[in-house]
């Protein structure tokens, strides 16, 4: 009787401890992530790189219909972007997203802008894809070596409830 008490126990030790861990799991891993690519990892003065920001591994099964961010970056090294009433020339929206607006920071800091799109489906985006296409010239006068361009506090919605996921960044080589 000892033995199957005991074994009884184990059992449901075994079973509570696979839960805990289970849910664990869960709760780390991403619903879902953003990454960026740009069509130069080294670049000369003067010239201007195009960085591809695309949402990847969507876990949420209603799918992602909104992304907002803070984009980062070195006006020391790249132009500072600009946007007239929320819009810029430097950001355009992929085909499954609409108009990204863009608040340039010129009320706060100037090396950072906070952005938001939404999709232009009538549904959550549930594959990975595209989402925006970021333009940024290098100045002139920008100092040599590395500079990172990142996106910071993302946050998505799936219609129901914000999502938060960790951030993405690129790094660019800056040469003569």
């Amino acid at each position: 009787m000892k033995k199957i008490v005991f074994f009884v126990i184990v059992i449901i030790f075994a079973i509570v401890l696979f839960a805990v861990v289970a849910i664990g799991f869960n709760k780390t891993k991403n619903p879902f992530e953003i990454s960026m690519t740009s069509d130069k990892t080294e670049a000369r003065r003067g010239e201007t790189i195009k960085i591809t920001v695309a949402i990847n591994n969507i876990l949420d099964n209603d799918g992602i219909w909104a992304i907002s961010g803070k984009l980062q970056y070195d006006t020391a090294v790249f132009e500072k972007i600009q946007a007239d009433d929320g819009i810029s020339d430097n950001i355009e929206s992929a085909k499954e997203w609409g108009t990204v607006i863009f608040n340039d920071g010129s009320q706060k800091k100037e090396n950072e802008g906070l952005f938001v799109v939404e999709t232009s489906a009538d549904y959550g985006v549930k594959e990975d894809n595209e989402i925006m296409y970021i333009s940024f010239k290098i100045l002139d006068t920008a100092q040599l070596g590395n500079s990172v361009i990142k996106i910071t506090n993302i946050s998505g919605t799936n219609g129901n409830e914000d999502i938060e996921t960790k951030e993405a960044d690129i790094k660019i080589k800056i040469k003569e």
